[in-house]
């Protein structure tokens, strides 16, 4: 998580979680997903759920006002927009799906 980034290159071997998934199966890592037990079939609460989602994208800056960044080489903003993909596309299904296969081997 955000909290390795301020000791980066201080271990003798270092994983990128995500850049080993993409070497083992070609696709990307999906850190995480809103997921139910049930298919959700009310059209108002996906409306709500994902315009609740995109707000929260969209106001990224604001998340971050008050917080205190003590890593000198990270850039919160740049990383929460620039390097996360907050879209579950097809890839990230996929991903998720192959995750769950080797699960159940």
């Amino acid at each position: 998580g955000d909290r390795t980034f301020a000791i980066n290159n201080t271990f003798p071997h270092e994983y990128d979680l995500a850049v080993e998934w993409k070497k083992l199966t070609g696709l990307p890592f999906a850190f995480a997903a809103w997921t139910s037990h049930s298919e959700i079939n009310d059209p108002e609460f996906l409306e709500s759920f994902n315009n609740a989602l995109a707000m929260g994208v969209a106001n990224t800056g604001k998340s971050l006002e008050g917080y205190q960044n003590t890593i000198e080489s990270f850039d919160p903003y740049n990383y929460l927009t620039q390097k996360i993909s907050h879209q579950l596309d097809q890839p990230k299904r996929e991903a998720i799906n192959r995750f769950l296969s080797f699960l159940a081997q």
